[in-house]
């Protein structure tokens, strides 16, 4: 397994960080369920196993709306997990050889629309009920790209409800979403020497 960052970075949220950081300490009522991995804008995310990548990217007009609504299957379910929208600008999606689902977030659309060597094939997805509150989606669902580790497969951005460039760092055990406790931890994949 290969660390998605090989230049400068510093680990800037672990894991169990108590969330969500808009309420008072004591009121937060789960944990990060991710690392957020601080580097500068445009550092190139590394795949870290061989696997098949997919790119997401949607935005939405209002907290109400939901991929229920857009009926929107893909690879990975999305479905009434409203966070995956505009909070996480272009979304990365690795599904690894082991079985996991690596997710990255935060990178900017116009890296992953136009920054070689991606070159992304997307589709559009617009919510099929006209309303005040829309809900648009960009994809590359239908058109899987096979990755071996090491390969480029993003950039760090700060696309979305981001503070500042980093890479938030996600590992599924499958293709279903799962609660922030259940996840795979990805600083007990690498030594504290290397991250």
């Amino acid at each position: 397994m290969i660390f998605p960052i090989k230049d400068t970075f510093r680990i800037s949220t672990r894991f169990d960080e108590p969330r969500p950081l808009t309420v008072p300490p004591k009121e937060r009522t789960h944990v990060h369920g991710a690392i957020d991995i601080s580097a500068r804008t445009g550092t190139t995310i590394h795949a870290p196993e061989r696997g098949t990548v997919f790119y997401f990217a949607a935005i939405r007009d209002s907290l109400r709306r939901t991929m229920k609504e857009l009926d929107l299957v893909g690879p990975f379910d999305f479905r009434g997990e409203h966070y995956f929208y505009d909070t996480y600008g272009g979304i990365v999606l690795l599904f690894g050889q082991s079985g996991w689902t690596h997710l990255f977030c935060h990178s900017y659309l116009n890296q992953l629309f136009n920054k070689a060597p991606l070159r992304l094939r997307w589709k559009y997805h617009e919510s099929p009920v006209r309303e005040r509150w829309p809900l648009f989606a960009w994809h590359t669902f239908e058109d899987p790209t096979p990755v071996s580790a090491g390969e480029t497969i993003g950039f760090v951005g700060s696309a979305g409800q981001s503070s500042g460039p980093h890479l938030h760092y996600e590992i599924h055990h499958g293709t279903k979403w799962e609660t922030w406790g259940d996840r795979v931890n990805p600083e007990t994949l690498w030594t504290e020497a290397k991250i």
